[in-house]
């Protein structure tokens, strides 16, 4: 993963190959990410907030009452907002640039988020199939 600046200035966070194939990258715009990113970096921690708060409930659901899976869901989906990835054919490569540090948390803000959820919902699923 880098970041590609094209000919006209613009950034895009590019993924390698998509499976192995000779054609095809991911790239995502970062013109949208820049403007606002203490924005999303805000989405995503209460996107993590949200989805640890649902992972106590989910375990200590006689101690806490609340669910905030919904949330949650709307929480991740607004921090996603700022990298929408599109297939290309071929990647811009006029020049390339490390992730920056906002990006860097970014995405590892939103790894750890989808983590807690798929935790979450998995206890969730053990507890309705295992334990009743």
């Amino acid at each position: 993963m880098h970041i590609a600046v094209d000919s006209s200035g613009s950034q895009w966070l590019v993924l390698e190959r998509i499976f192995g194939k000779e054609k095809g990258w991911l790239q995502a715009s970062l013109a949208n990410f820049h403007k606002r990113k203490y924005l999303f970096l805000l989405c995503d921690l209460l996107a993590l907030l949200s989805i640890l708060m649902g992972l106590a409930w989910t375990l200590y659901p006689g101690r806490i009452f609340l669910q905030s899976f919904p949330v949650s869901m709307v929480l991740l989906l607004l921090a996603g907002k700022g990298l929408k990835f599109e297939s290309v054919a071929a990647a811009p490569a006029a020049s390339r640039q490390q992730l920056d540090l906002f990006l860097k948390m970014h995405l590892a803000l939103l790894l750890v988020a989808m983590v807690c959820c798929l935790v979450q919902l998995g206890c969730a699923l053990g507890q309705m199939y295992f334990l009743s």
